[in-house]
């Protein structure tokens, strides 16, 4: 078979690579909540019926926080609480579940687009907005509270410092120091700090580097932020190993960050990870 008869071939066997080439990258990075009709399943007991109203609900398999929990189990080492009855009242677009309680699909409604039509990512929230704008669809309601907030965690009621008595306290000196600009820390950091440092400010659009926290006024503890633990620790002899400590402190790719040591959902003072009583959070880190 001479040059010119192989042709049509070399032609065709392009064509079928092509096609497995965009078949497989189409399948491979689909974008996971893009469901097919047949993988309606993985969540609901059954399909769903034709001439059905769309907002007629389909049982789940499964508590609707674990099923999500299947695939994002990073995400709710700083999430919002589910589980609990709200102490405020909720918008009628943020369906709680049939004990009046809050889960993923409160705030996330898992099959609308994952971009708005300009192309803003939408975090598959119910509201067209993210952020402090979303937050506060329910929690504008504490702005009149003093000093504490009422919640409820099944049948027990817990009272915690309100976030905002946090805020309130969080200017008058500059609190961040960036030591590395070339170095960005974690978005969750980046938010604490965009409220809490006044001299940052809350665009945290900008890139905000690697540095160095101060817990209060100049010369009291400070903490670093953007940091690699393991690298810290390799020079550091009295710090523990990573392997070693309690998995509520979180890290960041690996870095350290505001959330490594506090959870805005935490009941703890000061909304800590954990309980700090005889520096045992401080402890779980530096042996001494």
């Amino acid at each position: 078979m001479n040059m010119k008869n192989k042709i049509p071939f070399i032609l065709i066997f392009l064509l079928i690579i092509a096609f497995y080439t965009i078949a497989y990258t189409i399948i491979i990075n689909e974008p996971p909540h893009h469901f097919r009709l047949e993988e309606c399943i993985q969540c609901h007991v059954s399909m769903p019926v034709d001439g059905a109203k769309k907002e007629t609900p389909m049982r789940f398999v499964d508590n609707i926080n674990r099923l999500c929990y299947r695939c994002h189990t990073q995400d709710i080492q700083l999430s919002h609480p589910v589980g609990m009855r709200p102490s405020m009242r909720v918008p009628a677009d943020m369906p709680l579940d049939e004990k009046g309680e809050v889960t993923c699909a409160t705030c996330h409604n898992i099959h609308q687009s994952r971009e708005n039509i300009l192309t803003d990512k939408t975090y598959l929230l119910r509201r067209n907005t993210i952020g402090k704008t979303f937050c506060i669809a329910c929690h504008a309601q504490d702005e009149g509270k003093k000093g504490s907030e009422t919640f409820s965690v099944g049948m027990k009621k817990i009272i915690k410092p309100t976030h905002r008595e946090f805020i309130s306290e969080a200017h008058g000196f500059k609190k961040y120091m960036v030591i590395d600009r070339n170095s960005p820390i974690d978005p969750v950091s980046a938010e604490c700090i965009g409220c809490h440092d006044g001299t940052v400010g809350s665009d945290t659009q900008i890139v905000i580097g690697a540095g160095i926290w101060q817990h209060g006024e100049m010369g009291v503890s400070s903490h670093p932020i953007g940091v690699s633990y393991a690298a810290a620790q390799a020079n550091d002899r009295t710090l523990r190993h990573m392997s070693e400590l309690n998995p509520a402190i979180k890290f960041f790719d690996g870095k350290i960050g505001c959330g490594s040591c506090h959870d805005p959902y935490s009941i703890s003072k000061t909304q800590l990870v954990m309980n700090n009583k005889g520096s045992a959070l401080c402890l779980e880190c530096h042996k001494k």
